[in-house]
């Protein structure tokens, strides 16, 4: 009798573990999985951590500059030794003496993704993309990139909604295509008419990149570098200078 007695209670505690194993995979099942994943990408993507903070200084370097002119727009080169600027398929490097460099890409060729997932045609991706983000993904690209910038590991929890741990980790995902050269510094800024994002400390990396969109959703890519045999140092105000001075040639 006492063995029967046993063998229900193991059968009832048995059948209770099942049950809330159960609803736990149903609740908290994909909440677990995205934890377990995003915390994998964190080691071998250690940035994802790294979320924009403000510049530290938005002053803009003074005195004789260069106006470029190029694909319709101009902008202030804080420098005024200009050698040449060179042509490229989408993109024109303004190169001068003292060794320091700029690469501008042709606005139009900027990948226009929020109107691009307002606009998707295709029954099954938008179905995907509403079960995500709901049916207003994005409000113009700067919220596209603000929010794929602000993303972290850390905001995945397994007792988060499904849909807020699935967003985070797609955007988890393509902050880790985006977020290259951003090692040694990673900010947010409004300059001007811009507001943006830039990845690199001009004092630590080679390279400096800037994302910046204007009052119309436009963006702007923009590369600052030196040459390692430059004359002069690349400077924070220098590049505030250029991307705050930037507007249509017309």
């Amino acid at each position: 009798m006492a063995g029967k007695t046993n063998s229900a209670g193991a059968a009832v505690t048995l059948a209770v573990i099942a049950v809330l194993v159960g609803c736990y995979s149903v609740f908290m099942g994909l909440q677990t999985l995205i934890l377990i994943e995003s915390r994998w990408w964190q080691r071998t993507h250690p940035e994802l951590s790294e979320v924009p903070k403000p510049l530290a200084s938005t002053e803009a370097a003074a005195g004789k500059g260069t106006e470029v002119d190029a694909f319709g727009f101009k902008f202030e080169a804080p420098w005024s030794d200009l050698d040449k600027i060179d042509p490229g398929d989408g993109f024109a490097i303004v190169k001068f003496r003292s060794g320091l460099r700029i690469v501008f890409f042709d606005p139009s060729g900027a990948a226009d993704v929020a109107h691009g997932m307002k606009a998707e045609t295709d029954a099954q991706r938008l179905q995907k993309t509403y079960a995500v983000f709901g049916d207003r993904p994005f409000d113009n690209n700067y919220d596209f990139y603000q929010s794929v910038y602000s993303a972290s590991p850390a905001q995945i929890s397994i007792v988060a909604p499904r849909q807020a741990a699935l967003r985070t980790s797609v955007l988890l995902l393509w902050k880790i295509s985006l977020t290259y050269d951003a090692e040694t510094g990673f900010y947010s800024f409004q300059l001007g008419k811009l507001r943006g994002f830039q990845r690199g400390d001009p004092g630590r990396a080679r390279y400096v990149i800037v994302d910046a969109f204007d009052t119309h959703d436009r963006q702007f890519g923009l590369i600052f570098t030196a040459r390692p045999d430059a004359s002069a140092p690349l400077t924070q105000a220098d590049i505030n200078r250029a991307v705050a001075t930037l507007h249509p040639a017309y």
